[in-house]
């Protein structure tokens, strides 16, 4: 009776951070990407324009399916409000049986920029939602065909944001050994080859000379190990202090482990993280492209998040330290939490740009926006 009271918790938590995801979709301004992406592909029925790396192609599609009914903020964000909260229900599935389940779901769901975008219309909240229903699905279930689903989910993935194929890459290759013992794999396989060969060209041509891609041209030891290749700054901190307590956290884990548990690195949930953030680094050198941070990672976060459950769940944590891991998780995410602004894209000023305006000059049918303040026909 205790252990369902303490599940029965798990999925309070989950309805509370529900409530609050539909709450910022419905408060907060549309941003100029969503507008962007509303304008130029949604309206227009031009769902796969591989332009620019600005279309999430599977999110584009959801949206407009959503948008039939309304054109409003809520609406257009709608797909990855589901998500989110298919993303936070799965994540008390996860944890459940957990020692430490408080302090992972925590973990889980206290991202800022994951919790933010899945309160805007962009793909990588979508993303990260169907990288962690595969990985539950293949890892912690015993469903006939968990295999084809959670390739399928990656695949998807892939959809939303192009460049994590490389996730369903290294799943497969991961796996091989074990899944290709069954002839309908190796027929399931050869049949995905023409979506993923798809995927792949629309990758290469968002990523063409000349047009902008989002990333970094160079990276140094700073964002490797300071930042651990990208994944604090995805997360997101308040600020230094509290990145260097993550940190350190995170330090302690890995040293701990494999001082007692080297094994546990080379679980295959774990590998998965590990080759995936290791090819996100070095395909960029070998294909010259910018370097994948900020939001871009956003997708691979989940796989994060349980390569640092495991390595929780693989060591005694006295009480007190839960406590603290779990105050702090929270303390991030509401000193972030913003209902009308965004961490990546801003307020004010970024309502004056061309597309927003408009965006609502369509939605509001008047010369004024209700949301941003200010006249439209001066902007």
């Amino acid at each position: 009776m205790k252990l369902k009271k303490n599940n029965n918790f798990l999925y309070l938590i989950a309805i509370f951070y529900s409530v609050i995801l539909v709450l910022k979709g419905f408060l907060n301004p549309i941003v100029y990407d969503e507008a962007y992406t509303f304008l130029n592909y949604v309206l227009t029925k031009d769902f796969f324009n591989a332009g620019i790396a600005n279309n999430h192609y599977l999110n584009t599609i959801l949206i407009a399916v959503t948008t039939i009914f309304s054109k409003t903020e809520l609406f257009v964000r709608l797909p990855n409000i589901f998500f989110g909260i298919a993303y936070v229900f799965s994540c008390c599935y996860l944890v459940k049986d957990l020692k430490y389940k408080y302090t992972s779901i925590f973990l889980l769901v206290s991202s800022p920029r994951l919790f933010e975008y899945f309160s805007l219309g962009r793909g990588y909240g979508i993303a990260a939602s169907l990288i962690l229903l595969g990985m539950i699905i293949y890892f912690k279930t015993d469903f006939k065909y968990k295999y084809f689903i959670a390739s399928l989910l990656l695949l998807l993935a892939s959809l939303s944001i192009s460049i994590y194929l490389i996730v369903f890459i290294v799943f497969q290759i991961i796996q091989l050994r074990e899944e290709l013992k069954n002839k309908k794999n190796i027929i399931f396989l050869i049949v995905l080859q023409p979506i993923v060969l798809i995927i792949a060209y629309l990758t290469f041509l968002i990523s063409e000379s000349g047009k902008p891609l989002y990333g970094y041209e160079y990276i140094g030891f700073d964002f490797l190990i300071f930042d651990l290749s990208g994944m604090l700054e995805s997360f997101y901190f308040y600020n230094v202090y509290l990145q260097s307590i993550f940190f350190l956290f995170f330090s302690y884990l890995i040293f701990k482990n494999i001082k007692t548990n080297k094994k546990l690195f080379f679980k295959n949930e774990n590998l998965i993280f590990i080759f995936s953030i290791i090819s996100l680094i070095v395909l960029p050198v070998i294909f010259n492209k910018p370097f994948p941070g900020g939001r871009v990672l956003i997708p691979i976060l989940p796989l994060f998040f349980i390569f640092i459950s495991n390595l929780l769940e693989a060591i005694y944590i006295k009480k007190i330290w839960r406590f603290f891991l779990i105050a702090f998780f929270i303390l991030n995410f509401i000193l972030s939490l913003k209902f009308y602004s965004t961490i990546d894209f801003g307020y004010g000023y970024k309502c004056s740009k061309e597309y927003i305006v408009e965006y609502y000059q369509l939605v509001e049918n008047k010369p004024y926006s209700s949301k941003c303040n200010f006249n439209l026909n001066n902007n």
